[in-house]
């Protein structure tokens, strides 16, 4: 693939940047053609040196060498174009790079925009995604763990097998125990759509939950429903015969180390590891704040965010199962 005459340039060093998640972004002209369409030189070069892990506007204004105030306006205005995510945790605004997919390339179809060209945009990522296919391979078919798994359709389901289908397992379960549920324009179809391949199924129909939802809604990218609004749609989504696909995650482990920048295979290890000595008493209870028993989703995300922040037991964990153990 040629980008040589790209090499070194901002847009190249961004690439490295994200090709440091999970979820990387092979590099092509195409990639950058799409990276040129969604912010400036100047830009990519601030995206370039952002940490992965979430960081505080202070963060990115040492990094950057600019006054904090100028460093929070930039950010604001790429979480503004849903090019970074900004959370509100304990009254204090988080920001964090989102990983291309799932992550600012859809971000970018979710509303009709007029501040980029959303037709070009497509066919790059038709290109891009579905003809190069490298990106997509590695994506989906990447790793021993799938990012991604189809939700079963529950009217189906006879009454005979619906205890064998478990709730992590029902789409209605992620509506039902969402904090935030928000609404966009499908990503696929919008871009299907520039592409001359559009089809029937309903446009609005993008379901995003949780503090992704939360700040796609508060910069205008989707729109807040509530449950019973989003289980109408996903009654719409049946009628059509779409198929449900989200992430693969019992709850939102992975979701959270994606969004909090952190590697799910290290992490992953990390945790198991930290579960394991908690088997085995080397650490207890008082030790971490809570059971630390293999099975439990809550114990494990509560860990996830406690590695990530570094906060008790988890600023152990955030050195890595290596120096945890030499310990």
């Amino acid at each position: 693939m040629a980008h040589n005459h790209t090499h070194g340039s901002p847009y190249s060093r961004l690439t490295e940047r994200l090709n440091r998640f999970p979820q990387g972004a092979p590099a092509s002209k195409l990639l950058f053609d799409i990276l040129k369409i969604l912010m400036t030189e100047k830009e990519a070069g601030l995206m370039a040196q952002l940490p992965i892990k979430p960081f505080r506007a202070k963060q990115a204004a040492e990094i950057w060498k600019l006054p904090e105030n100028e460093a929070h306006k930039i950010l604001d205005e790429l979480a503004e174009r849903a090019i970074l995510v900004d959370i509100e945790q304990n009254g204090e605004q988080i920001y964090a790079v989102p990983p291309p997919m799932a992550g600012f390339f859809e971000f970018s179809l979710m509303r009709v925009r007029e501040d980029i060209d959303q037709k070009t945009l497509s066919e790059l990522f038709l290109q891009y995604i579905s003809v190069e296919e490298d990106f997509m391979k590695d994506l989906v078919c990447g790793g021993d763990t799938q990012m991604g798994r189809i939700f079963p359709q529950e009217p189906q389901i006879p009454d005979e097998y619906a205890l064998h289908v478990l709730d992590h397992e029902r789409a209605t379960n992620v509506i039902e125990t969402a904090s935030h549920i928000g609404i966009s324009m499908c990503y696929c179809r919008h871009k299907a759509l520039h592409n001359g391949t559009a089809c029937d199924a309903p446009m609005d129909i993008c379901m995003t939950f949780n503090t992704t939802a939360a700040t796609l809604i508060k910069h205008g990218h989707a729109r807040q429903v509530d449950i019973s609004e989003c289980k109408d749609l996903l009654q719409q989504a049946y009628d059509h015969d779409l198929v449900q696909f989200g992430e693969n995650a019992q709850r939102k482990a992975n979701f959270i180390c994606n969004e909090l920048g952190l590697d799910t295979i290290t992490m992953g290890s990390t945790m198991a590891a930290a579960m394991e000595l908690y088997e085995k008493g080397t650490v207890n209870k008082d030790d971490v704040g809570y059971e630390l028993k293999f099975g439990s989703t809550d114990a494990l995300i509560a860990l996830v965010e406690a590695t990530a922040y570094r906060k008790g037991f988890g600023n152990e964990l955030a050195e890595g199962s290596f120096r945890m153990a030499s310990k």
